[in-house]
């Protein structure tokens, strides 16, 4: 799975819906780093998803690109819904309806320009159903962020017991009580965050197992 998302300055993450799973790698585009998909009654499942593109263009620029796009497809509606902003940086945030197998579906579109990269946050729900889903997506799209220090974005009353277990993670031996701690210890911003730290500790674990 492509998990990072790793801007100029810095990493990037938001905080998906408690109890959402994390969806299959094999179902993602190339550019999507992560997918998280919901319950639904019917058979399209509400998801969430965050990628990117290398641009070298304003996000006015980008934005007008993606309206083209989807305003000369005569089954999608796409409308602008405004200035978004995040912990990222300032956004633009659109709306977008198409027709799907399951019935037609309602799209909540935020983008980011950045250091050279558009981000991409997609909340997707089945339309007579959004409008329950609503105060969970805009709390999701709020979340986006970036930080050049993991440890430092998690909560401050938890970052002193972090730094332990790290500094804990001397070699291979300690890898699986480390994991464990990590998915049962620290889950206040979510399983992107978890996976962003395991996936950097185990770089550094392998890196300094090779000097």
């Amino acid at each position: 799975m492509m998990i990072n998302c790793i801007a100029l300055y810095g990493i990037c993450f938001f905080v998906p819906p408690q109890e959402w799973e994390v969806a299959s790698p094999e179902t993602l585009s190339p550019r999507v780093h992560i997918a998280f998909v919901g319950k639904s009654s019917s058979g399209l499942a509400p998801t969430i998803n965050l990628a990117t593109e290398p641009v070298s263009i304003s996000l006015p620029a980008y934005v007008e690109a993606v309206r083209k796009i989807h305003t000369a497809d005569p089954n999608a509606k796409w409308r602008d819904l405004g200035r978004f902003d995040t912990k990222l940086g300032p956004g633009q945030l659109t709306e977008i309806e198409m027709s799907t197998e399951q019935g037609k579906a309602r799209l909540m579109q935020l983008m980011v320009v950045k250091g050279g990269l558009a981000y991409i946050l997609t909340a997707c729900a089945l339309k007579e159903e959004f409008p329950k889903h609503y105060k969970l997506f805009d709390r999701v799209l709020q979340s986006l962020q970036e930080t050049d220090d993991l440890v430092e974005s998690y909560p401050a009353h938890k970052r002193a017991e972090l730094k332990s277990a790290l500094g804990a993670l001397t070699g291979e031996k300690q890898w699986a009580k480390f994991e464990q701690k990590i998915i049962h210890d620290f889950t206040e911003i979510g399983p992107y965050w978890q996976i962003l730290m395991l996936s950097e500790a185990r770089a550094k674990l392998l890196t300094e197992g090779t000097k």
